[in-house]
């Protein structure tokens, strides 16, 4: 048996989820269809996922899908004033809103963020628009015991 070894990902949308259209597409060679689940409600994905069940048996594929979930949402909390950031400046995130003042601590709705970043890590604000380096967290150590 020889096995491909460049696989085709497709993003099914509106424009391409119909049955028909995927038809082409695993015609066509494609080897996973995306489903993303941020611009897709229940009713759409469960009838594409049944459609691409009767698609693999009347093809006799086996095109792979490929769920892609969104990732959690975090909301910056109100802000004194707008502010202007300058590269490399500095800016205290905090999730205990009685710590933040709305200018340069502020509020996210995430209350596990110390714990889940760490220094060096990139944090992306509004798609990627800021990009933020994590400098340190609350939630770091005094000193690391060696056992």
């Amino acid at each position: 048996m020889k096995f491909k070894k460049t696989k085709i990902i497709a993003t099914l949308g509106p424009a391409s989820s119909s049955k028909e259209m995927i038809r082409k597409l695993i015609k066509s060679g494609v080897d996973v269809l995306r489903v993303n689940f941020s611009h897709a409600n229940h009713e759409e994905v469960e009838r594409i996922v049944n459609d691409v069940n009767d698609l693999r048996k009347e093809l006799d594929s086996n095109v792979t899908l490929l769920g892609d979930l969104q990732g959690p949402k975090i909301r910056i909390g109100e802000l004194k004033n707008d502010i202007d950031l300058t590269k490399n400046q500095a800016l205290s995130i905090c999730s205990d809103l009685s710590e933040c003042n709305g200018v340069d601590k502020i509020f996210i709705s995430y209350s596990s963020f110390a714990k889940d970043v760490k220094p060096g890590e990139k944090i992306l604000v509004d798609d990627g628009k800021l990009i933020f380096k994590v400098v340190s967290t609350a939630s770091e150590p005094e000193f690391v015991k060696k056992t």
